[in-house]
């Protein structure tokens, strides 16, 4: 990790980003659609179809995963009227930096003491 990684991770640069990031994907239906488009870009239409869910919710999910910059829209030929929406290669390229930074770096709050003078609270 270079010098400007680490202070951007000094500075919770990281951290927020990530956080973002998982934000979008809390919803049930955006991680639905994500995945459907990582394994084929599709218009509105087929994801309302494919997910289950109304145009509206598809719409505002799309809107939210577009925002976070995980999927992007285009038009294709020889039809310009559809929309397509398939992943955003820089985005899911975040993601995927964010999953391994959290997979690579425990926080200390999620790290058990060691210390066998610690007396630790049965909560069950």
């Amino acid at each position: 990790m270079g010098r400007r990684a680490r202070r951007r991770a000094a500075n919770g640069g990281e951290v927020g980003s990530a956080a973002s990031i998982f934000a979008c994907l809390a919803g049930e239906g955006r991680l639905r659609i994500l995945l459907l488009l990582l394994a084929s870009p599709a218009c509105v239409c087929q994801i309302e179809r494919d997910v289950g869910l109304s145009q509206p919710t598809v719409s505002y999910h799309l809107k939210v995963l577009r925002s976070a910059g995980l999927i992007c829209g285009y038009r294709q030929a020889p039809d310009h009227r559809w929309i397509r929406y398939g992943p955003n290669p820089k985005g899911i390229a975040r993601l995927s930096e964010a999953i391994a930074g959290l997979a690579g770096r425990p926080s200390p709050e999620l790290i058990p003491d060691e210390n066998p003078n610690h007396s630790h609270v049965d909560t069950t």
